[in-house]
């Protein structure tokens, strides 16, 4: 399973997961978050 379907699902495993589980799932969502974030876009240089 792709790491980022776990995102797509949240809302439907929320009432089973421990607070472990809990934190694990917002760092990763942060990490998409910022990843998505910092693309180049079609041409680095122009900044």
């Amino acid at each position: 399973m792709s790491r980022w379907k776990m995102l797509e699902t949240w809302d439907r495993d929320l009432p089973g997961l421990a607070d472990e589980q809990l934190v694990d799932r917002l760092c990763l969502a942060q990490q998409y978050e910022r990843s998505a974030s910092r693309s180049p876009g079609r041409n680095p240089k122009a900044r």
